[in-house]
């Protein structure tokens, strides 16, 4: 089963926007980071959209924390930044 996380997101504005989403692992066990590949994408105002990105790459074993940074509009400004703590078991 491929692992994945799931990034939800709420659009308040009143603009349909684009936006980029990029999600950092931290080993918080060794300190090792491997950052996820760029998502883009596209929400409607008043829109919920929920995105799923795969982890991709073998993942050692151990405890991490993901770090999902999410910029919409022209100027791509930092708009939100939501932190997971999780645990990946050995196979």
């Amino acid at each position: 089963m491929k692992k994945q996380i799931f990034l939800r997101l709420r659009s308040t504005g009143e603009l349909s926007t684009e936006g980029k989403a990029s999600i950092e692992l931290t080993n918080i066990g060794n300190g090792s980071k491997t950052t996820l590949p760029l998502i883009l994408f596209q929400t409607l105002p008043g829109a919920v959209r929920q995105i799923k990105v795969p982890i991709s790459g073998a993942l050692p074993p151990g405890r991490y924390s993901a770090v999902a940074m999410v910029d919409y509009g022209e100027n791509q400004e930092l708009l939100r930044i939501g932190q997971l703590d999780f645990t990946r078991n050995k196979h």
